[in-house]
């Protein structure tokens, strides 16, 4: 009985590799129909990667496109390392799947608010508005200077005024627009 798995996805074998593919649907298909999540790094996908499974394995590696959007249609969790791979196990292993796509990202920095916004539309996140109960509710606690957009920048004076990150994440959390939330901050100045 498994909650979890992750895999590492190198290609398929010629014609036998097609009844292996039926086989790998059916068991993600059945681990989504039990809320299991499956996340799976793939190898391969460059020329050169796919060049190398063939002489490694013997695997056809395939188009890169097609197996994401396969993937991704299978509900399995793409990820394109391993540290990727590791730290998203590990958050799996103590969390909940998020119900959805849609991502909120909270931070001290706006240029690690362009970041998350890029690397979430990559994988295949939306980065919704925050819902006008949430917006409002920021306007109280950020400085005037603050925009209370998704991602949210709390500015540098969460690194001063210790509460402030909390309450933002705590009113954030909370969006009906927001499935899963992301955080950016210095742990030591956490209380």
């Amino acid at each position: 009985q498994r909650d979890r798995a992750c895999a590492c996805r190198e290609g398929r074998r010629g014609r036998a590799g097609l009844g292996q593919g039926r086989a790998f649907r059916a068991a993600c298909m059945l681990a989504a129909k039990a809320g299991k999540p499956i996340v799976v790094m793939r190898a391969g996908r460059s020329s050169v990667g796919a060049a190398t499974a063939i002489s490694h394995t013997g695997a056809m590696a395939g188009d890169d496109a097609v197996n994401l959007a396969a993937f991704r249609q299978l509900g399995l969790i793409c990820v394109d390392s391993l540290e990727e791979l590791v730290v998203t196990c590990a958050y799996l292993a103590k969390h909940d799947t998020p119900k959805g796509p849609r991502a909120a990202f909270i931070s001290v920095s706006g240029g690690f608010c362009e970041l998350f916004a890029d690397r979430a539309e990559q994988v295949g996140l939306s980065v919704p508005p925050l819902s006008e109960a949430t917006q409002a509710a920021l306007r109280q606690i950020l400085p005037s200077s603050a925009m209370v957009t998704n991602p949210v920048d709390t500015t540098g004076v969460a690194q001063t005024d210790r509460t402030l990150f909390p309450r933002v994440m705590e009113v954030v959390s909370r969006d009906p627009n927001v499935d899963v939330l992301f955080v950016s901050h210095n742990k030591w100045h956490c209380e």
